[in-house]
């Protein structure tokens, strides 16, 4: 169903438009999209507004606000006229131009400079050792 979300990613940017491919043999009666509350739709759609989207053959789209300091998560749910539905949830995403959010959310990056800086502190003070040792002999 989505087309640009995936999750555990860090989107960089000040605002994403999430599209959705949605489709039904039949006919769809509504699409919501819950963003983060789970029980408080963010954005619906009527059979009405459905049907006239795939007749232009349009995109189902939302946006997401670029100030997340905390995981995002999003869940589509789309029904059909005889009340089936399709569900799809996305997780752990963010959408975010803070530098910091995106550093720490980068396990790799944030691990790694933690590791690199404590290696350097290590080979410093192994240095002032050496030289200390070197003074007094």
């Amino acid at each position: 169903m989505v087309a640009n979300l995936e999750n555990g990613v860090t989107y960089a940017l000040d605002r994403m438009t999430i599209k959705m491919a949605i489709s039904d043999n039949l006919l769809l009666s509504s699409v919501m999209v819950y963003l983060d509350d789970y029980n408080t739709p963010y954005k619906t759609w009527t059979a009405e507004e459905i049907e006239a989207i795939i007749a232009e053959n349009g995109e189902f789209t939302f946006d997401v606000s670029g100030d997340s300091t905390r995981a995002h998560k999003v869940k589509i749910v789309g029904v059909d006229a005889a009340g089936n539905e399709q569900t799809e949830e996305i997780t752990d995403f963010f959408v975010t131009t803070n530098i910091w959010v995106r550093y720490y959310n980068n396990k790799v990056l944030f691990f790694g400079s933690i590791g690199g800086v404590i290696i350097f502190a290590g080979f410093i003070i192994s240095l002032i050792v050496w030289k200390n040792k070197k003074k007094t002999k």
